[in-house]
């Protein structure tokens, strides 16, 4: 939530519970969730499809170098601690587990 400017956007996958809505009140924030899982879960086809279509389109991009994903360190893991650490020190580029 410290990221985030006031009268700014956030758009999250996290458990609402995980959040301060308080704090996002009084940033003025607009919230999104995202939770591409939930056509499937809820068998709401026409939404599925179109979750298909963004992530083919997404593919597409990738393939064609129009969509770059920037990762700056892989970590197995075994190292998952350690990977955590970083992220938490915000010395990270992206996540990524291999």
């Amino acid at each position: 939530m410290e990221c985030t400017t006031h009268f700014g956007d956030l758009v999250t996958l996290l458990d609402p519970g995980l959040l301060s809505l308080a704090e996002a009140r009084l940033r003025n924030l607009r919230n999104g969730f995202e939770l591409m899982l939930t056509p499937m879960l809820r068998g709401l086809d026409a939404a599925r499809e179109h979750h298909i279509h963004i992530l083919r389109q997404c593919a597409d991009w990738i393939d064609a170098g129009r969509l770059q994903l920037r990762v700056s360190q892989a970590f197995p893991l075994a190292q998952a601690v350690n990977a955590n650490r970083q992220i938490e020190a915000g010395q990270t580029l992206g996540k990524r587990s291999c």
